[in-house]
């Protein structure tokens, strides 16, 4: 295992080359992965959240144009 002072050491090209080399080596990146049990109280609190009528949804293009708002 790497230590953290060996990772800052590190160029942004070597960092991403780890990233990457770590994704391949997952046996399928791809396969299903179990949610921690935690996402399931948050999705309640959401999922209630929205049928109260408390929770604000947007659109998709919506939500583009915040993330781009966000950016500028």
């Amino acid at each position: 295992m790497l230590k953290q002072e060996q990772i800052n050491a590190m160029s942004t090209d070597d960092r991403l080359r780890a990233i990457e080399q770590l994704w391949d080596s997952l046996p399928n990146p791809n396969a299903e992965v179990d949610s921690p049990g935690w996402h399931e109280g948050v999705l309640r609190s959401r999922r209630e959240r929205a049928e109260s009528g408390e929770a604000r949804l947007l659109t998709l293009s919506q939500l583009r144009q915040r993330l781009s708002d966000s950016v500028s």
